[in-house]
């Protein structure tokens, strides 16, 4: 069956919603919105299945991140192929979330399952990458791995093409990118200090470092905001004051 249009984010919300899925759970509540936020107001036509996409598999990599906190990446395999074939996986996905995941990874192409389930299962390993980089650069270098992949992970179902519609799918993907990999780095250099005293990053928290990291943002992040409108400004206060209450 084809999926529905969406023609708002409310929209979208309250059908992910009534399927069970708790919007206040982290991983599944911003990101995913702001994207069909954005997505609709540069005019393309945003599916249901779009939108599960988006806010699903941002769920599913904090579900792998937690995992591997929890228990530890080697069980990371058998989890992401139980969840990804609508199975429950007790502590983490529950049945209302496995029903979800089952009916948005039924509907991919064989070839998008196979790269779905390839990231996720590899998520664990691009973390150790970071964490094991000795200087700056190879921090960046890391960064620039691990926000490419999850936007691999999150690029639109339909691929851009000549049309239209492909057209602004490719600008879509393109802001996404330009979105993550800013804020990845924005991240970093905040975060620095408790992922160093966490074992998360092995380089020194200076201030050259932080500088680096926020310097490698200045350019995605110029990009990114240069297709910013007052209305997607309105719309993350929206998100803001949701979350904040």
């Amino acid at each position: 069956m084809e999926s529905p249009r969406v023609t708002s984010v409310e929209q979208a919300r309250e059908s992910l919603e009534a399927r069970g899925i708790d919007l206040n759970r982290s991983g599944f509540r911003t990101s995913g919105f702001f994207i069909t936020h954005f997505a609709l107001s540069k005019g393309m036509e945003v599916t249901q299945l779009d939108v599960d996409h988006w806010v699903m598999n941002q769920g599913a990599l904090r579900i792998v991140d937690t995992l591997v906190d929890d228990i530890g990446a080697e069980c990371v395999v058998d989890v992401v192929s139980s969840f990804t074939k609508g199975e429950t996986v007790d502590g983490f996905v529950n049945a209302q979330e496995a029903e979800v995941f089952g009916e948005l990874y039924r509907a991919y192409t064989p070839d998008r399952l196979l790269l779905q389930r390839g990231i996720l299962s590899r998520w664990p390993d691009l973390q150790t990458i970071k964490s094991n980089a000795n200087d700056i650069t190879g921090y960046i270098d890391a960064i620039r791995l691990e926000s490419d992949f999850y936007v691999h992970t999150i690029s639109t179902l339909e691929l851009p093409d000549n049309t239209d519609q492909g057209q602004i799918r490719s600008r879509v993907n393109r802001w996404m990118s330009n979105m993550i990999l800013s804020g990845y780095f924005v991240d970093a250099a905040a975060d620095l200090e408790d992922d160093v005293v966490d074992g998360h990053a092995r380089i020194k928290p200076s201030r050259y470092n932080k500088i680096r990291l926020l310097g490698a943002s200045l350019a995605p992040g110029l990009a990114c905001a240069s297709q910013i409108t007052p209305s997607h400004f309105g719309y993350v206060a929206t998100l803001t004051e949701r979350y904040s209450s």
